[in-house]
């Protein structure tokens, strides 16, 4: 459905950059779908790869976030930084997820 979507909205072919919580990890049939037109900017960062790769720890801030289920997907662009901060303030969060960064420079 997503993809169809895109693809009528962008008939044009126009740079995209979709991010969200997506509430699903990388093995399910809708990641796999969005991956088929547009990179994921995790996989597609080529710098020094963090350890953590979780997006979700469902408050529970002494455990590793270890579920990816937040992502940004783009096309043509190039990532030049990609990170999942876990900062927080004695340990709160205002979420349940992390937040996903990136940095683009369009191709």
């Amino acid at each position: 459905m997503i993809i169809k979507k895109i693809k009528e909205l962008n008939k044009e072919n126009f740079a995209v950059v979709l991010c969200g919580d997506f509430n699903m990890t990388s093995d399910k049939a809708a990641i796999k779908q969005i991956s088929t037109i547009l990179n994921d900017s995790k996989i597609l960062y080529k710098g020094n790869k963090d350890e953590n790769e979780g997006t979700f720890n469902a408050f529970e801030f002494t455990k590793p976030a270890t579920e990816r289920i937040d992502y940004i997907f783009v096309n043509k662009f190039k990532i030049l930084k990609y990170r999942v901060l876990t900062d927080s303030y004695q340990c709160k969060y205002l979420s349940d997820h992390l937040p996903v960064y990136t940095e683009v420079v369009y191709e």
